[in-house]
């Protein structure tokens, strides 16, 4: 791509994010949180808002004027998310975020589970795809195996050995939150798909990041969040193999799930309106269609490449900072925009706040990945992670201020 061309369009879709102007601390602010959150095109505040003024209704229960518009641009956008991701829109269940669709998935396929069946994840997984499985495994007596690292990557020869017969789910994230990596999804689903177990793919920070399609992929259940993909928060996707979801036992019910309800029993709705029980964030729902329809029209050429552009920028401006620990490939490749590292003699919080200080906003914590930090040996790590909006004059100043901040607190 032109750098010339590379540049316009750079500026182009900054200008689309109003918060991008704001000041912290006198500072311009630089927003390299995005792994936790990403930020909202006016897009997205304007279908929001143009909802709640002009077309507010309840959905699939009236047959007014306004219900019937607002249920139609509902629908809408799950034709987008299928669009968008490669599946088929009657297998895309909206939820409240990748958290809940894990949920759905784990306690709506315990009943397939026996004693001593076993469920494989990765060491390199977010709590809410741990913790509802440990949950689900203690309920049906079965087991949990663990596929392990390989330096920064998962380790493929043990995975062959652990997904054996006894294996009845496989569930693990495409991106790790922490690390970058980018995981062989393919590889690992022809391992589960030998045995006959279900896949399973947290794809919480891999959409609207890599080019995929779930056609293309061989796996049976897929889930990811509206606001890490510049929609509001409050909304998730759940999608997939409809004969899957088909398996699975709603995780809720009430309104909106059935199709009959008598005092003795009740018959629930086909997928996807039977994991939809209530009323949903109708309203992030519209807003995430208008994230998605943003997003179209760069997608995949200029963002995927803006976005490989920015992490390569990353990876050699960081290696200026001898003193910095960045955990995971120190290479472009096989990685995404996520940055997360550490400062000898220096606590995580304490470098988030110090560079807040010069408006730049970075997470510290363990991330909601605390085994995996543990199995590092790193505890609370700060962790700098990139969108497309991102420029190569803010890495720089990123950077700048990082030799700065250790200049000044060197022991």
């Amino acid at each position: 791509m032109d750098k010339e061309y590379l540049a316009q369009r750079m500026k182009e879709l900054r200008s689309h994010f109003p918060i991008l102007n704001r000041k912290i601390r006198k500072q311009p602010l630089v927003y390299f949180d995005n792994a936790a959150s990403s930020q909202k095109p006016k897009e997205v505040l304007d279908a929001m808002t143009s909802f709640y003024s002009q077309s507010y209704a309840n959905v699939h229960r009236g047959a007014h004027t306004l219900s019937m518009e607002a249920s139609e641009e509902y629908e809408k956008v799950r034709k987008l998310v299928g669009g968008f991701v490669g599946c088929d829109s009657d297998a895309v269940v909206f939820t409240s975020g990748t958290t809940h669709s894990l949920n759905q998935v784990a306690f709506g396929l315990a009943h397939l589970l026996d004693e001593g069946d076993v469920i494989v994840l990765s060491e390199m997984e977010h709590h809410a795809n741990i913790v509802p499985w440990q949950i689900v495994a203690q309920m049906k007596k079965a087991k949990i195996r663990y596929i392990p690292l390989k330096e920064y990557d998962l380790d493929y020869e043990a995975a062959r050995d652990l997904i054996d017969e006894k294996v009845k789910i496989v569930s693990v994230c495409h991106v790790s939150n922490v690390l970058g990596t980018v995981n062989d999804i393919d590889k690992i689903a022809t391992l589960a798909r030998k045995v006959g177990a279900i896949m399973v793919v947290d794809g919480a920070q891999s959409v609207g990041h890599i080019e995929l399609n779930l056609y293309e992929m061989d796996v049976d259940l897929f889930s990811f969040s509206a606001h890490k993909l510049c929609g509001p928060t409050g909304v998730g996707i759940l999608c997939g193999k409809k004969n899957i979801l088909d398996l699975m036992a709603p995780l809720m019910y009430g309104g909106d799930m059935i199709e009959e309800v008598h005092f003795e029993k009740s018959k629930f709705a086909p997928v996807p309106q039977r994991f939809e029980a209530g009323t949903l964030n109708i309203a992030g729902i519209i807003g995430f269609g208008a994230a998605l329809n943003f997003m179209r029209d760069f997608w995949p050429d200029d963002l995927v490449y803006i976005e490989r552009s920015l992490c390569a920028h990353m990876c050699e401006k960081l290696k200026e900072v001898k003193e910095l620990t960045v955990l995971g490939h120190k290479e472009a490749t096989g990685r995404a925009n996520v940055f997360t590292f550490s400062i000898e003699h220096m606590h995580a919080h304490d470098i988030a706040l110090l560079l807040d200080a010069k408006g730049i906003a970075v997470r510290s914590g363990h991330h909601c990945a605390m085994p995996l930090g543990l199995r590092l040996g790193c505890g609370n790590t700060a962790r700098a992670s990139l969108s497309f909006y991102n420029t190569f004059e803010e890495i720089d100043y990123f950077v700048k201020c990082l030799k700065e901040i250790i200049e000044k607190y060197r022991k």
